[in-house]
């Protein structure tokens, strides 16, 4: 049940959020394309396209936010870190005991990567732009 049940959330249901973000690198990707023209049709269709991306970037945000941070976080401390806490114990000594140790390292290890992104993030959409739109006024 366990492997099934953590193998699922963390290479699964974790990584729906990438879905949001693609569509978003892809909108970045097409808006800068369009914005190499010069008719009126051409820069409306980038500033349609910019709307569009600006949109996925707050679906990619939130989607972050809950899966990765609120989500991952949660289920590692406080489902999986009892579970394995909890067959530790009960493990023979060796290969098996030393890869629930492993795995309760490095799923911490990428709780901290998910706070690492986070203010990447952070940085990025707030920050970054915040500065951008000061200094253009």
């Amino acid at each position: 049940y366990c492997p099934t049940y953590y193998g699922l959330f963390f290479l699964g249901v974790v990584e729906a959020s990438s879905v949001p973000l693609s569509v978003y690198e892809g909108l970045e990707r097409a808006s800068e394309i369009a914005g190499e023209g010069t008719s009126a049709a051409e820069e409306e269709r980038c500033a349609c396209l910019k709307r569009w991306r600006d949109a996925a970037q707050a679906v990619a945000t939130a989607a972050f936010l809950f899966t990765r941070l609120y989500l991952f976080t949660r289920v590692t401390f406080f489902e999986f870190w009892p579970d394995a806490l909890a067959v530790l114990p009960t493990m023979a000594a060796g290969g098996a005991r030393n890869t629930v140790r492993f795995l309760l390292g490095a799923s911490a290890a990428f709780v901290a990567l998910q706070f690492f992104w986070f203010g990447q993030i952070v940085q990025q959409v707030f920050v970054d732009k915040w500065l951008a739109r000061k200094e253009a006024a």
